[in-house]
């Protein structure tokens, strides 16, 4: 009996991990495409110095306040992007390891199917932990 609840409860916790990998995975894809399209703020980032002639210093002390305040922003963006980073990486390992204890416990018969589930499962969760 305690087996096909471990079975049971294995079974439900690598399917929401697997939702959660899913999920996870539409969004480094949709990150990588927006990325793959150059619009990467801090790597398309030019000063503006297209204008020709003399250039009033107050300008381009107002340019350099705007591209300082735009700069700050993109890296308390990339501070958010790190910390949810970490907290995802933290989430799916915790998962991970309450799986790991029901299979050791699962029949033989069972065992052999879950921990493949489990060894791809794994898998997937390396990539999108990267």
């Amino acid at each position: 009996m305690r087996a096909l609840e471990n079975a049971t409860s294995a079974q439900m916790l690598m399917a929401k991990l697997w939702a959660m990998l899913e999920h996870e995975n539409v969004k480094l894809e949709t990150y990588r495409a927006h990325m793959d399209r150059g619009n990467s703020p801090i790597e398309s980032y030019e000063p503006n110095m297209q204008e020709q002639g003399n250039v009033r210093a107050d300008n381009m002390q107002i340019n350099k306040r705007e591209k300082i305040k735009e700069i700050d922003s993109y890296w308390k963006d990339l501070s958010g992007h790190i910390e949810h980073g970490k907290e995802k990486t933290s989430n799916i390992t915790s998962k991970l390891l309450d799986i790991k204890p029901l299979l050791t416990e699962l029949p033989a018969s069972k065992r052999a199917h879950i921990e493949t589930s489990y060894s791809s499962l794994c898998a997937v969760a390396k990539t999108v932990m990267k």
